[in-house]
């Protein structure tokens, strides 16, 4: 009697178990991990730049909404006018059908230094990740400067120009 009780008991012991294990295999398939973009580039020189570097630490919060939190700095130099630093909040992001692009748009938060970019100011980047290293395919596009006070939205779009990329590794985790 005590051997059908012990076995029973174990019985549905391990049933219960396996039963819990589904549960929890089932709720992790449905969650989805957040897709975002880290790294960075180094470029030039290209245009009138002696060389820069763009880094990129950008996390998705809603795919629906394309909303995104972190951040974007680069850094230009230019030999007659020394460095330009600037940081910006990343707000929104959207990524291409073939998951290895994005679109970004950030507001500045600071700047130093010569040229455009002012605190408050929003820019959209677009991102390629080509692979590791980033000189073998990563790409990126100069940033496009709306209106100041106008948010630019995260409408995908790929440009026609894409500034080549000389170091670093951007990645784009999906």
């Amino acid at each position: 009697m005590k051997t059908k009780v012990f076995i029973t008991i174990l019985s549905l012991g391990l049933v219960l178990v396996a039963t819990l294990l589904a549960a929890v295999e089932a709720t992790s398939a449905k969650v989805e991990v957040p897709r975002k973009i880290t790294g960075g580039v180094q470029f030039g020189p290209v245009f009138d730049l002696d060389k820069g570097w763009v880094r990129f630490n950008v996390h998705e919060t809603n795919p629906d909404t394309n909303t995104a939190t972190g951040w974007v700095r680069w850094k230009e130099y230019k030999a007659d006018e020394g460095w330009r630093r600037v940081s910006a909040d990343a707000t929104c992001v959207t990524f291409g059908e073939d998951e290895q692009t994005a679109l970004v748009a950030v507001q500045i938060v600071d700047k130093s230094g010569w040229g455009l970019g002012e605190p408050g100011q929003w820019m959209v980047f677009w991102v390629h990740d080509g692979g590791t290293p980033g000189r073998e395919g990563d790409e990126f596009d100069s940033p496009l400067w709306p209106p100041a006070d106008e948010f630019p939205g995260c409408d995908y779009f790929t440009p026609e120009f894409k500034i080549p990329v000389t170091g670093g590794n951007l990645v784009i985790h999906h």
